[in-house]
């Protein structure tokens, strides 16, 4: 297990950007050095830095494939598209993070624990794309409004992530 334990995407993406020299604080280990000079004998204890992460974001994956995956008898309609919207702009928020953290990268999508070999970034790009035109197009514009649904992906969320991956791609 790393001593990153699960390290945010936002916080590698800014040590690893020239927004910040690699550091913590005054008391923290060279992790944070290694992935900031990109280079590992800064903290050879840390051979794995971001095993959690991965770990993580997998479980993730492997979570909104099993939702994906099965046949719901929905008793209002509209919650397809919504449900199904938002587990596939989950998913894609979490290859978009793999994909700009790793490169080449396992892609699944259908629940699998398989030890499976490393995808095109061009193919997990246009899964990402593929999941927000999906999200986009299919939670209802009303959806996830009021203050009982704050932190849930909207349509226009899904949108705005869109072309955010357009933009870095």
């Amino acid at each position: 297990s790393s001593s990153l334990g699960g390290t945010s995407f936002y916080l590698i993406s800014t040590v690893l950007s020239d927004e910040c020299f690699g550091g913590t604080g005054s008391g923290d280990g060279r992790s944070f050095q290694a992935i900031d000079q990109f280079d590992q004998s800064q903290s050879p204890s840390d051979l794995q830095i971001l095993s959690d992460n991965w770990k993580i974001y997998y479980a993730g994956v492997y979570r909104c494939n099993e939702m994906l995956r099965h046949t719901y008898d929905w008793t209002t309609p509209a919650n397809e598209g919504l449900y199904m919207g938002e587990a596939r702009a989950l998913r894609a928020i979490m290859y978009f993070d793999m994909v700009r953290t790793w490169g080449n990268i396992p892609l699944f999508t259908e629940p699998g624990e398989d030890n499976r070999a490393q995808a095109d970034p061009a193919e997990v790009y246009a899964l990402i794309v593929d999941d927000l035109k999906y999200a986009a197009a299919n939670i209802p514009a009303d959806a996830n409004l009021g203050t009982d649904n704050f932190g849930r992906i909207t349509k226009y969320a899904a949108e705005a992530l869109l072309a955010r991956v357009y933009l870095f791609y």
